[in-house]
């Protein structure tokens, strides 16, 4: 595994082309692209022509850092050489510190401009070399191929900040992400997501946010009622829309943390049956008496699934308050299936909506009991019959960067163009 990386500016005077004063998603790119190395794998970050000040004021950086003059880089290893300016998709980076290089090789991502280069330890100084020149005749190699959703980025103008931003929301989209959030609710708060990075408003404030449109929910559904239903219904729509959000920050300005994880899980779990005993109140209050004695079934196996699912988070998965570091043995972890689908609150906030348009949300209703009892019964047989969940990985896209030779861009020079074979649009 690769665990140094050379990232390369054409001087500290030139703030603009080391990437230290450009912003884009809220961070400084400089330091969007020292975060998405330390957290591919890179623990050793040497700064060529690069003023550090930005990254050792971070408390987030914790790879060491380093300065070297432009010729007296002495490389003992294998490392990625990278543009300061350069924005790439998050997998793409945690895929190339995996590839295996021999001392003499170098393969270029994208090399138009030289922004990017996986090099063995002979030729770290040449890929350098070419950043600082834009480009040399020693700068050649098979390259990486560069698929959609991957993206490597060198932008200069604003429209071209633009259009990184747009990709780097594109890479939130996660495996384990439910039918209606791929094709509805991701698609709506990454767009809120957009005009929130420049304020000052954190993860932990946007679950909060979040949170209050899920009370709302409910405080007006209990009173049942078409109108009071369906209103409830779409707040507790929306509160699943801009949950989103508070994740979607919390990746793209690098601000994760193990206490936001526990309170966006609680709190979501906390608004899940909360919501669901309102919806009982309300057909209550309209003559459904059936209603309240199955909330309170639903209730008692929440208990049961939470107590669960809780046990597997702070034993099994080391105290992360991420559900996806979890796979239990149907629909869990990054798994997408039919049922999987069907059971996740994506789906049964947007149940309930519909359901609602069309004054059947009893309907809605006995499916969200039927999903939480499931879920109980899951998680017991989990724990008696095969002692807990597995844990798995984050649930990231994770790119496998693939090498090719197009021989039909060699330059006359022996020399390779190194363009990808296709660049995310």
């Amino acid at each position: 595994m690769i665990t140094r990386a050379y990232i390369v500016g054409a001087g500290i005077a030139d703030s603009a082309a080391t990437g230290a004063d450009v912003v884009i998603g809220g961070l400084p790119v400089l330091l969007r692209l020292a975060l998405a190395l330390q957290d591919a794998g890179v623990d050793d970050l040497v700064l060529v022509g690069v003023p550090d000040l930005i990254l050792r004021q971070d408390n987030r950086i914790r790879a060491r850092i380093s300065s070297a003059a432009r010729g007296s880089v002495r490389a003992d290893r294998g490392a990625i050489v990278a543009h300061a300016r350069c924005v790439c998709h998050p997998g793409l980076l945690h895929g190339l510190t995996r590839i295996g290089v021999a001392p003499n090789d170098i393969v270029p991502v994208v090399s138009a401009d030289a922004v990017l280069f996986v090099c063995g330890t002979e030729r770290v100084c040449a890929a350098i070399d070419g950043i600082l020149t834009g480009g040399s005749r020693d700068v050649s190699g098979s390259p990486v191929v560069v698929r959609s959703p991957e993206f490597v980025m060198c932008p200069r103008t604003p429209a071209e900040r633009e259009a990184t931003l747009t990709l780097l929301l594109r890479s939130l989209e996660k495996p384990s992400d439910g039918l209606v959030s791929r094709h509805l609710h991701r698609p709506v708060s990454r767009a809120i997501t957009r005009r929130l990075l420049t304020t000052g408003i954190t993860p932990n404030h946007m679950t909060l946010v979040a949170a209050v449109w899920g009370a709302a929910a409910a405080l007006v559904a209990l009173r049942g009622g078409y109108w009071y239903l369906l209103l409830g219904a779409a707040l507790f729509e929306a509160q699943n829309i801009l949950d989103g959000c508070d994740g979607e920050i919390a990746r793209l300005k690098h601000l994760r943390s193990r206490g936001g994880e526990w309170l966006d899980q609680i709190t979501d779990d906390v608004l899940n049956i909360v919501f669901l005993v309102a919806v009982a109140a309300g057909l209550t209050r309209d003559g459904h008496a059936y209603a309240g004695r199955l909330a309170t079934v639903a209730v008692g196996a929440q208990v049961i699934h939470l107590i669960g699912l809780y046990a597997g988070l702070a034993w099994t998965a080391g105290g992360t308050g991420s559900v996806a570091r979890l796979r239990w043995w149907i629909g869990g972890g990054n798994t997408r299936t039919t049922v999987g689908d069907l059971t996740r609150r994506d789906v049964i906030s947007f149940a309930y909506l519909v359901a609602a348009i069309f004054n059947v949300i009893a309907v809605a209703f006995l499916w969200h009991v039927l999903v939480t009892i499931g879920s109980a019964v899951v998680t017991t047989l989990q724990w008696i019959v095969w002692g807990g969940p597995e844990v798995t990985e984050v649930a990231e896209v994770t790119v496998q960067p693939q090498r090719h030779r197009d021989t039909e861009t060699r330059r006359e020079d022996g020399g390779s163009t190194g363009r990808p074979a296709q660049q995310a649009d």
